[in-house]
């Protein structure tokens, strides 16, 4: 049963994060690399649509899915490199069975603030507008 008309949940700390992928918790509140093949799905409905409170850069392996951002579903069957600013939306589709591999780095803000970097990745084309 798939939602609409739902809000995104929220996911607000990597700490969180690494909860819900069952994973150890991280070894710092404002960044972490994720090894996907150490990861399980998110298997709860409420979190096929989430927003991120902290940026993402993800390479992933044997995706077997659909994500949506934006306005459009994007096929990844072949590898994927995605890229999230803080709270974007993401819709995901993907089979619970897949052997999923790569890294996902994800970055709170707060990590760069006061720094020349944060002001440049708006200026990035690969990080959507917030």
């Amino acid at each position: 049963m798939k939602r609409t008309g739902s809000l995104p949940h929220p996911i607000k700390s990597i700490a969180e994060l690494h909860r819900l992928l069952e994973i150890v918790k991280p070894k710092h509140p404002l960044v972490s690399v994720i090894d996907f093949s150490k990861t399980t799905c998110f298997s709860d409905e409420k979190l096929r649509s989430v927003s991120y409170d902290f940026y993402c850069i993800a390479l992933k392996k044997n995706f077997a899915g659909k994500m949506r951002y934006g306005q459009n579903y994007y096929d990844f069957d072949e590898g994927v490199m995605t890229f999230f600013s803080p709270n974007q939306v993401i819709t995901t589709d993907i089979n619970p069975d897949s052997k999923l591999e790569g890294w996902w780095l994800v970055l709170h803000p707060d990590f760069i603030r006061g720094y020349p970097l944060e002001k440049r990745l708006s200026s990035y084309n690969f990080f959507p507008m917030r």
